[in-house]
């Protein structure tokens, strides 16, 4: 089963070369390597080439475009569009996959599933070294409300993908979107007990996530009149979001956050 993995990066000499590493040391090859450079000004061109004939050495298809984009979104379209695998996965340039194993692992879940739609879980990196793992659970009822895996964690049918690819209206969100629609549209979720990625928190949807609840309550708007649903969804919806919301305020709150911590431990 073919699987095509994209990595969007513009400016990402730092951190392109890791990313690079986690995916050649895969002990899985029945995949495809895309890259979509948003016409770097560094040395990321450089290294995509190089890191280019290691992959093609090891009998693994890699192509890579080095052009201006419209944003993540707008290149994230550009690798479906170029993408052939059955399942798609996009993974940052300054993400990794978590060990080696973690392709092997996917396409053994894959070949015993009908899923729409494979999650797992992610090492979730801080930028002052703490890691936390977040263990997807529950995923049709926390999408209400929020996005309850890493998008990086997760591998897709390319022609779900296809037929809905990202909105550029978004400029957080956009992958909330498909996601949502994914939901409303009754597509199959299907969770994989590992952890697939190690995430870089210091992503733009991390610092302003003042944007991202204003756009995530417009695609709750739209989608939720779009798709018709019932009472029963709306309902979901609307504990859901003010479940989160409540959460963000308590987080954003030292005194309320320490008080939570307190009551959690009793």
């Amino acid at each position: 089963m073919k699987i095509s993995i994209i990595t969007v990066c513009r400016n990402s000499e730092k951190s392109i070369a890791e990313t690079f590493e986690s995916v050649l040391n895969q002990t899985s090859d029945d995949f495809e390597y895309i890259v979509i450079d948003g016409k770097s000004n560094d040395k990321t061109v450089e290294i995509i080439q190089r890191y280019s004939e290691k992959f093609r050495e090891g009998g693994i298809g890699f192509r890579y475009i080095t052009e201006v984009d419209a944003g993540i979104y707008d290149a994230m379209n550009k690798g479906i569009d170029l993408a052939e695998g059955e399942y798609l996965n996009f993974l940052n340039s300054d993400d990794r996959f978590y060990d080696e194993n973690v392709l092997a692992n996917v396409s053994k879940k894959l070949s015993g599933t009908d899923a729409d739609i494979l999650c797992g879980a992610a090492s979730l990196q801080f930028e002052n070294g703490e890691n936390y793992i977040q263990i997807p659970h529950n995923v049709e009822k926390q999408l209400y409300g929020r996005m309850p895996f890493i998008h990086q964690s997760t591998f897709v049918k390319r022609k779900l993908m296809v037929e809905n690819k990202f909105d550029l209206r978004y400029t957080l969100s956009a992958d909330y979107d498909f996601f949502f629609k994914m939901l409303l549209g009754h597509k199959k979720f299907s969770i994989i007990d590992c952890i697939l990625v190690t995430y870089s928190m210091d992503g733009a949807s991390n610092k302003n996530k003042l944007l991202g609840r204003k756009e995530y309550k417009l695609i709750k708007k739209e989608n939720m009149r779009k798709y018709n649903t019932s009472r029963k969804e709306k309902f979901i919806c609307g504990y859901e979001s003010l479940y989160y919301a409540i959460r963000y305020r308590i987080s954003n709150c030292a005194v309320l956050k320490t008080l939570y911590i307190k009551i959690k431990g009793l």
